[in-house]
């Protein structure tokens, strides 16, 4: 089936809010909906006990869940993808997405979804986030619809053919895609997300379109089934599972991590490794950083791990540029450091570091291979016959790693399904962590940059941070600009950072007329001061895996316009946190900038949801638990099969 997108949800919901409550749980409820809903909520609340603690519920709707509650001592906070059904709730409720709790981590004792997972892509995703958000120890209560049922398979005939022929307020009539689940399914995802199940219920057993047309003998058959325990053929099932504590130590001794990429140029993937290289020593790792040099155009973050207390070991051969000779080298030398070594653990960022480490691990009878993919170059980097050598290069790679990690749900896809670089059971999501602290502080340094290059506080600016190089399109961010200076002279365009095109892009808005109005600022370290006085950031890029410019520009308040590429809406929510457009479309992203400039209030909106958002799922501290759990259950799997 295809999968439910969140706007088309989110309308649908918004439709039949009100009066919602009423249907399905009010005394005038039709007889079949007051028995499928009521029972579910029976057997929820019994569930959960006489006191749940710290609830979270998801796609809440109007509260049933927290009404029925209310006499326990818990409390209750719902969340729902529809702000009309949560209207006139009282008490926590939150409008926002599942997928993307804005909720701290650690924080519930259980998190409940009754019927949400009907709406949702995939139960991996969804379990993530509830562990998360989970305690050690909490409990996740939610309900699947089943595959194998006969009501299912019937309910599903009927939308696939005579339900497309109306629209409604029934799910059967409305056009909303819906997601079913076996049982096993589910349970696998339980396991891999880190659940253990403690209970399962079933419910429902009546069949479509009997339910209807027959309400009394079939609801009479259901109980009567439900007496006598004989639920084989009911439609729901309730899943009530623990979260499971981390697993445990392999071995007292530190475990060691060989990490390596090709080069700490300015970026994403150089901040992941040298923060994952130094935090993960105080979870029980020892680790050693090994890179290449970077190229002539591009910001060095070496001393940023040598002040962190990282001693890189430095081969010559390991940039970015492939040379046969060079590339033999740096094998050779990768080899070198693995013998000497002998980690536990090899992770590879970025493409030529993740070739040639992964190939050095297998040579060395290193255990356990991880591969991250921040981006990716399958596409936008070569020409046909390039792209088809390195989706044939993954794949021989793919056998060898134990375990490959993709930034974002839209990295996953790209390399599974689109490209068909990486069979999908090999693949784990983490998304990125990062020290949020100094954008988070933006605030403190308002108005300094401003004075520094004469920036008036009438005149908003709008900022474009990454390196300057093919894949990011600044000669888009240009012809950008020229088209919102057209229609609002008085605004300031920053580029920040440098690169390879550097030069060009001067010369482009030289030749666009574009003046003191365009300011290209190099590589900075003040990021703070830069956020501070930004109305809005830009992205242009054809190609991205997960943007960090973007998230801490969020972290600092500044909502975003950019393409809707790659990792980019694992960031941007469209309409909620900022504006995306579709790629290689410079009309659109001015229209978008200068309509947001044009609401302030708007504006300033998005930026608030957007920092609340980031600080939660962005945070370096999820990463490291994410990351130390991966290696542990590695080891472990490794050492199982020995």
């Amino acid at each position: 089936m295809r999968v439910s997108g969140p706007d088309q949800t989110r309308g649908f919901f918004d439709r039949i809010a009100e009066g919602y409550s009423e249907a399905r749980y009010g005394t005038s409820a039709d007889p079949w909906r007051a028995w499928f809903f009521g029972e579910r909520l029976r057997l929820a609340t019994a569930l959960l006990g006489p006191e749940p603690g710290r609830v979270l519920d998801l796609g809440a709707g109007p509260g049933v869940l927290a009404d029925a509650l209310s006499g326990t001592r818990s409390e209750v906070v719902s969340l729902d993808l529809s702000a009309e059904m949560l209207r006139g709730r009282e008490g926590h409720a939150v409008v926002g997405n599942a997928l993307a709790l804005p909720i701290r981590p650690g924080s519930m004792d259980v998190v409940a979804a009754l019927g949400l997972t009907t709406y949702l892509p995939g139960l991996r995703p969804f379990l993530a986030e509830a562990r998360r958000v989970l305690r050690p120890g909490g409990r996740l209560l939610f309900s699947i619809t089943r595959r194998e049922s006969p009501d299912t398979i019937l309910r599903g005939l009927y939308r696939a053919t005579l339900g497309r022929l109306g629209r409604g307020n029934s799910v059967l009539r409305s056009g909303v895609p819906v997601r079913v689940f076996s049982e096993g399914e589910a349970r696998r995802a339980l396991a891999a997300a880190g659940f253990a199940v403690q209970a399962v219920r079933r419910h429902n057993a009546t069949v479509f379109p009997f339910c209807y047309l027959l309400k009394s003998w079939s609801l009479r058959r259901d109980r009567e089934r439900t007496a006598r325990g004989d639920t084989n053929h009911a439609s729901d099932t309730l899943f009530l599972a623990m979260k499971r504590k981390r697993p445990k130590p392999v071995r007292a001794c530190p475990i060691r991590v060989l990490r390596t990429i090709a080069r700490l140029n300015v970026g994403g993937p150089a901040r992941q490794a040298i923060l994952l290289t130094k935090r993960l020593e105080g979870r029980g790792y020892r680790s050693t950083l090994v890179t290449g040099r970077v190229g002539p155009n591009e910001g060095d973050m070496l001393p940023d791990a040598i002040s962190a207390g990282i001693r890189p070991v430095v081969l010559a051969g390991l940039g970015r540029d492939p040379s046969a000779l060079g590339d033999l080298r740096a094998l050779f030398g990768l080899c070198r450091e693995m013998v000497r070594m002998r980690p536990d653990v090899v992770h590879t960022h970025t493409a030529k570091a993740g070739t040639l480490g992964r190939v050095a691990a297998f040579l060395t009878g290193v255990p356990v291979k991880v591969h991250t993919f921040h981006g990716h170059v399958l596409h936008g980097y070569f020409g046909p016959r390039g792209s088809a050598l390195v989706r044939a290069v993954e794949l021989l790679l793919a056998r060898i790693t134990t375990r490959v990690i993709a930034v974002s749900e839209e990295v996953k896809d790209d390399l599974c399904r689109r490209h068909r670089a990486i069979p999908a059971a090999r693949v784990t999501v983490v998304p990125l962590g990062l020290d949020l602290t100094l954008p988070g502080r933006a605030a403190d340094c308002r108005g300094e940059l401003r004075a520094e290059f004469g920036i008036g506080a009438d005149e908003p600016v709008i900022s474009m941070i990454g390196r300057l190089v093919p894949v990011k399109e600044p000669g888009k961010a240009l012809e950008v600009a020229a088209k919102v200076l057209a229609e609002a002279p008085r605004a300031r365009f920053l580029l920040v950072g440098g690169g390879e095109l550097l030069k060009p892009m001067r010369a482009r808005a030289r030749e666009l007329g574009l003046g003191d109005r365009v300011l290209f600022l190099g590589f900075r370290t003040d990021l703070d001061r830069i956020l501070a006085d930004t109305d809005l950031a830009l992205l242009t890029s054809r190609n991205e895996g997960t943007p960090v410019a973007l998230i801490e520009a969020a972290a600092a308040g500044v909502p975003a316009v950019a393409t809707r590429v790659g990792g980019v809406p694992s960031v941007v929510v469209d309409g909620e946190t900022g504006i995306l457009v579709p790629h290689g479309d410079p009309t659109a992203l001015a229209r978008a900038i200068l309509d947001l400039l044009a609401d302030p209030d708007r504006r300033r909106e998005m930026g608030r949801v957007a920092r609340a958002r980031v600080l939660v799922r962005f945070d370096a501290n999820r990463l490291l638990q994410d990351i130390d759990d991966l290696y542990r259950v590695c080891l472990a799997k490794r050492r199982w099969n020995s």
